[in-house]
């Protein structure tokens, strides 16, 4: 049993460590062939002076590391978060969990987001030639953003529709599925069960964050 266990929790690290890596890449890769600083320079020099600019664009060189640390805590704390949310659902249901398997769960479903980033990247290179520095920030592949022009949008909308994807419900969908396997009961009340913790969690999230763009 302790063998089991202990397999799990490796497993556990080096999912988070290979998921951490793919993260890592796919934000060197994206610095590193596509245009952010003529986008940022052709957005701001319009209300900026050139000068001014500049110093913009050279103070974000200057903490060109700090996107990985914020990378590495954001994902930790959104396993974190997504962990404790279904387990509180498991519990509220009265079903018995082991944590390091829930965890490991969750860690193989963050793969769908990686595989998100991958064709974020391959749709913004595609396009590199009538990029705007709003499709870097706010670009959400298969989302509900894409049918609205970002320029003309309330920012409260922004987040909210850029999170309604099918990279988001195929997860909602993956988790249900893993949960039933490994926990023994039916996909139906898998789905139950992520729409009443983790998604239940993800709204008041959202809820948070258009909060905090309000004040």
């Amino acid at each position: 049993m302790n063998f089991y266990f202990n397999k799990i929790i490796q497993t556990n690290k080096f999912l988070f460590s290979l998921i951490i890596v793919f993260y890592f890449l796919i934000a060197y890769l994206s610095k590193l062939f596509l245009p952010y600083d003529k986008l940022i320079y052709d957005f701001l020099i319009n209300q900026l002076s050139e000068s001014r600019v500049n110093e913009i664009i050279d103070a974000q060189k200057k903490i060109i590391y700090l996107p990985y640390v914020i990378i590495f805590f954001v994902i930790a704390l959104k396993v974190l978060c997504t962990v404790s949310s279904i387990s509180i659902g498991l519990l509220y249901y009265d079903i018995k969990i082991n944590i390091n398997s829930l965890i490991k769960i969750v860690l193989a479903s963050e793969f769908v987001f990686i595989f998100m980033g991958i064709v974020k990247l391959f749709w913004l290179l595609i396009n590199i030639s009538s990029l705007t520095v709003f499709d870097l920030q706010f670009f959400s592949p298969l989302s509900l953003l894409n049918l609205f022009k970002i320029e003309a949008l309330n920012k409260l909308f922004i987040y909210p529709l850029q999170l309604i994807n099918v990279f988001e419900i195929s997860y909602w969908i993956i988790l249900a599925k893993a949960c039933s396997l490994e926990f023994n009961f039916s996909l139906n009340f898998g789905v139950k069960l992520i729409l009443k913790s983790y998604v239940v969690g993800l709204i008041f999230w959202v809820l948070f964050i258009s909060f905090l763009q309000i004040n």
